[in-house]
């Protein structure tokens, strides 16, 4: 693994994020060993909001308008059951059809919101 160093800007951004906050939770929180978790994790496996809802933290900007399931199962699959219950159109079958069209091999939950200027 290639090691990284931190620029100057990058330094910036970290003291940024805790530029508001009290002295007291900076010490409990470089104190609880969290961000060296967080510096050895692959934190390209865990969402964020995975991490929100671990740490009990508020997960949205804006309120959940519908959670859905998506992935687990293949392209062909997908179409049928769509096809079961709505109206499939020949754009949505043709880009369906393309290889560049996948799913996701596992199941996973998304949040979708409303959000309006």
């Amino acid at each position: 693994m290639k090691k990284a160093t931190l620029t100057g800007r990058q330094a910036r951004k970290i003291l940024e994020v805790f530029e508001d906050t009290p002295s007291d939770q900076v010490q409990a929180i470089l104190e609880s060993g969290l961000l060296a978790d967080l510096r050895e994790a692959d934190i390209a496996q865990v969402s964020r909001s995975q991490l929100r809802r671990v740490l009990g933290l508020k997960l949205e900007l804006w309120p959940i308008w519908r959670t859905l399931t998506i992935g687990g199962v293949p392209k062909d699959e997908l179409l049928a059951r769509l096809r079961k219950g709505f109206f499939v159109s020949d754009w949505a079958k043709d880009i369906m059809s393309k290889p560049e069209f996948t799913t996701l091999p596992e199941s996973t939950e998304i949040q979708l919101a409303r959000a309006t200027v």
